[in-house]
């Protein structure tokens, strides 16, 4: 009961995958590939803080340094039923002189919606399909260049879960509107996973993930291509289908105009989820 609470919004792919629009002087993305568990899980919600909002590698809120600490806050409400899952995530920027221009320029106050089909092609094996919609209402049209800024991602994960939960990953980041256009890419991922049961009622849940975007766009770049990230949280359950969950992370991505000391970040989290 333990593993399949905490992993619960895994089970329709959500551990934050969000992005941003793009803008030249930041990097975008920070995100960690969930693993599929084999059952439907009914109704799940968290809310968490993370000190860093980490998503492929880059700290999408930064003032200038991996290391920033401008903390996202963010919420999510799931839904699986047999092989299908839904799920809606909104994030948000907590602090940083730079939150009102994230907000504008379509970082600071994302939202998600997320669908998925998953199946059995062996005993070990699962196949999961997903489809995700990532828009800014809030972002300002005139820096953004469009009355509706968004992307679309399909993608595929394909998981074998014995001694570990390994997960190879394909995505398609595609910016649907014309002034975002130029900013696709095929990400591909592949996610190592391990749930450490240390009580009845602890676990450590360690995961590490190493990706690399292939650009398909007219985005021409050399950052933010590779990135790896671990993650190591603590779940507790506090009552059946509640947990609590407190965790450290680090990430890493190459970006040409740092040194290799200032292309990781580390930072924690605190999230608190409940399902049934």
């Amino acid at each position: 009961m333990l593993v399949a609470a905490a992993l619960v919004l895994a089970a329709v792919g959500l551990t934050a995958p969000p992005f941003a629009i793009a803008q030249e002087d930041m990097h975008k993305e920070a995100e960690v590939l969930a693993e599929t568990p084999a059952e439907p899980l009914g109704v799940a919600v968290e809310a968490g803080f993370s000190s860093i909002y980490n998503f492929r590698g880059s700290n999408l809120f930064k003032e200038g340094k991996q290391m920033d600490q401008n903390g996202l806050a963010y919420g999510v409400l799931a839904y699986a039923n047999g092989p299908w899952s839904l799920a809606y995530w909104t994030g948000w920027q907590t602090n940083g002189s730079n939150l009102s221009e994230n907000i504008d320029v379509g970082y600071g106050a994302e939202q998600d919606l997320l669908a998925a089909w998953t199946t059995s092609l062996t005993d070990t094996v699962l196949l999961k399909i997903q489809g995700a919609l990532y828009f800014w209402p809030m972002a300002d049209s005139a820096i953004t260049k469009t009355d509706f800024a968004y992307f679309l991602e399909p993608s595929a994960f394909v998981t074998w879960s014995d001694v570990i939960d390994a997960t190879i990953g394909v995505a398609w980041f595609v910016g649907m509107p014309d002034s975002l256009k130029d900013y696709r890419y095929v990400y591909v991922s592949a996610m190592f996973a391990k749930t450490l049961e240390l009580s009845p009622k602890l676990a450590l849940a360690p995961t590490a993930c190493l990706a690399r975007k292939t650009y398909t766009s007219d985005l021409e770049t050399e950052d933010n291509i590779n990135d790896v990230m671990l993650t190591v949280p603590l779940i507790y359950a506090i009552s059946d289908g509640l947990v609590l969950k407190p965790s450290v992370s680090a990430g890493w991505t190459n970006l040409s105009d740092l040194d290799f000391g200032d292309e990781y970040m580390v930072y924690g989290g605190l999230a608190l989820g409940w399902a049934k």
